[in-house]
């Protein structure tokens, strides 16, 4: 008994972890008994896990609200559809590949005139198809693209000027000099040649 009672309150406790991230898939409701609707199906569903032979698990919470009976779900495979039938008919709750693990809120539609979702009769479940992880990069290459002239061979700052390779005028001191020119010109100053006088 107290085995059952702290299995069926660890199952609460997981269950209110993941309600805030239920996705809540609004259901489609089928007449009769949409069997071929599923992969998989579950008779009289319990509040239990269950095994997905070859594949995993899936845990069942099932409790009775207000409203009528009420499912939460965790799986580790993803889901693609859940499928929920209860009196005469089925809610069918579908996600968008590649599917969920977990969903809140699943119920049975509506018995006759209770005014109530049913009791589940059957459960069943589609499963999606899990995305590989991207393979580890093996490659020790560097691949980081390289700037011809940024090499140390090539890069001399302040170097001597290769033969036949003239250095234009750049900076202050290059413009100074040509306006420098442009004005002894122009007035016909010339330059002396200043001697250091004995």
């Amino acid at each position: 008994m107290r085995t059952k009672l702290f299995f069926v309150l660890m199952l609460a406790l997981l269950f209110t972890m993941v309600a805030g991230t239920a996705y809540a898939a609004i259901p489609i409701e089928y007449p009769g008994n949409p069997t071929g609707m599923v992969d998989y199906r579950i008779e009289n569903p319990k509040s239990t896990t269950y095994d997905i032979p070859g594949k995993g698990t899936i845990t069942l919470l099932i409790k009775e609200t207000e409203a009528g009976w009420e499912l939460s779900f965790i799986s580790t495979v993803p889901i693609t559809r859940f499928v929920a039938k209860g009196s005469n008919s089925a809610n069918v709750y579908d996600y968008m590949e590649p599917g969920v693990k977990s969903d809140s809120g699943i119920h049975c539609p509506i018995a006759g005139g209770s005014g109530k979702w049913a009791a589940f009769s059957w459960v069943g479940f589609c499963i999606g198809t899990e995305t590989p992880p991207p393979p580890p990069d093996d490659d020790d290459d560097d691949d980081t693209p390289t700037i011809p002239g940024d090499t140390p061979e090539e890069y001399n700052p302040g170097g001597d000027t290769p033969p036949g390779e003239e250095l234009p005028l750049t900076g202050s001191s290059g413009w100074m000099l040509l306006v420098g020119a442009a004005v002894a010109t122009a007035t016909g100053v010339g330059i002396r040649h200043w001697e250091k006088k004995e």
